[in-house]
C-alpha cells in the first residue's frame, strides 16, 4: 500500500510541475506577443528588399519564435511585401528603395509580382537603387527596373538570357510503335508539335 501512495504522489507532483512549466511557457509566449510595440518609421528611411530571402505565399504562425531563434519566421509573405512597397510609395518618411540583388530565392511568378510593385513604387519619384556582388539572372530581372544598379568591381552579372527548350517525341514514339492521335478544335495550337515534328 505504501508503494501505491509513493507512486501516486510522485505522479501527482510530476503533473503539477509539468502544468506549472507549461503555464510559464504559455504566459511568456503571449506576453512577448502582446508586448511587441508598433514599429515607428524614422524620417528619411529607406525600404530594403533582400531578394535572397524567400517570400512565401502563406505565413506559418510559430508561437515559439522567441525560443527557437528562427530568423526566417519573421520574414513577410509576398502579399505583405507587395503591400509594404505600395504603402512606402505614399509614406513621406520613406525616401527610397534599396534592393539587395546578389541572388533571387523566389520563383518567376513571385519575381514578377515584386518587379511590378517596384515599378508602381517608381511612380512616386522616389529613388530605387540595387546592389549586388554577384547578380544572378533572376535577381537582375527584378532589379533592372531600378534607377541604378551597382555591382562590386570584382563581382559579376550572370546573364545568359531566357530560353525555352522543347523535347520532341516523334522518333521515340516511332521506335515504340506508338501513333499519337491528334485532334484540333478551333484555332490551331502548337502544343502537339513535340508529337508531330522531329525538331523545330
Amino acid at each position: 500500500m505504501r508503494t501505491f501512495f509513493k507512486m501516486f504522489f510522485a505522479a501527482l507532483l510530476a503533473l503539477i510541475v509539468f502544468c506549472a512549466v507549461a503555464l510559464l511557457i504559455i504566459f511568456a509566449v503571449f506576453g512577448s506577443m502582446l508586448s511587441r510595440e508598433k514599429s515607428v518609421v524614422a524620417s528619411k528611411s529607406v525600404l530594403v528588399i533582400d531578394l535572397s530571402r524567400s517570400y512565401k505565399e502563406k505565413k506559418i504562425e510559430n508561437p515559439f519564435i522567441e525560443f527557437t531563434g528562427d530568423v526566417d519566421a519573421d520574414i513577410p509573405t509576398l502579399y505583405e511585401l507587395v503591400r509594404l512597397i505600395s504603402k512606402a510609395k505614399s509614406d513621406s518618411a520613406i525616401k527610397g528603395l534599396y534592393i539587395k540583388c546578389n541572388e533571387n530565392a523566389n520563383g518567376f511568378a513571385a519575381s514578377e509580382e515584386l518587379r511590378n510593385a517596384i515599378l508602381d513604387f517608381k511612380k512616386s519619384n522616389k529613388f530605387v537603387y540595387a546592389f549586388g556582388d554577384y547578380i544572378t539572372q533572376k535577381a537582375y530581372y527584378v532589379s533592372n527596373v531600378s534607377d541604378r544598379i551597382y555591382c562590386n568591381p570584382k563581382g559579376m552579372v550572370d546573364w545568359r538570357g531566357f530560353a525555352v527548350e522543347y523535347m520532341f517525341f516523334k522518333n521515340l514514339l516511332k521506335k515504340l510503335e506508338i501513333e499519337p492521335q491528334v485532334f484540333y478544335d478551333g484555332k490551331y495550337k502548337s502544343a502537339t508539335e513535340p508529337f508531330r515534328e522531329e525538331k523545330m
